[in-house]
């Protein structure tokens, strides 16, 4: 056989085998709940959620910025990696500020192969004796 096609073949099958390892050696993010309902709110309330997740993968968990559909819903990320096995929360803070129902969704951008991932929050907003 040729010498460069030896060689060739030789490149060819190490990135195939290189690119599968590192495939294999991802993190991954599995949260215990994706979803909350909130149920009923009074207008007005501020509610804090924690929204916990487990790093299942091999390498640690990085949340580079997370993101939300509403000025009323604020989320905090991780300030650190996740190591792998290790859990880690991502914080929410929803502030009923108008009467009905709601649903706020909180994006999250972060290392693993299925990102971006998200999350789901949603409820009613009355008002209670005595507002308004």
């Amino acid at each position: 056989m040729n010498f460069n096609f030896k060689k060739t073949v030789a490149i060819t099958f190490l990135f195939i085998v290189a690119f599968s390892f590192t495939k294999a050696q991802q993190a991954h993010m599995v949260f215990r709940k994706e979803s909350i309902n909130l149920g009923t709110v009074a207008l007005s309330d501020t509610v804090m959620l924690d929204f916990e997740f487990k790093n299942t993968g091999k390498l640690p968990l990085i949340v580079h910025k997370v993101e939300t559909t509403c000025g009323c819903t604020l989320a905090k990320k991780p300030k650190k990696p996740v190591l792998p096995k290790e859990k880690g929360v991502i914080l929410v803070r929803y502030v009923a500020e108008e009467e009905g129902r709601f649903s706020r969704t909180v994006t999250i951008y972060n290392n693993t192969k299925q990102s971006p991932l998200h999350l789901y929050l949603y409820g009613k907003v009355v008002i209670e004796n005595g507002q308004r």
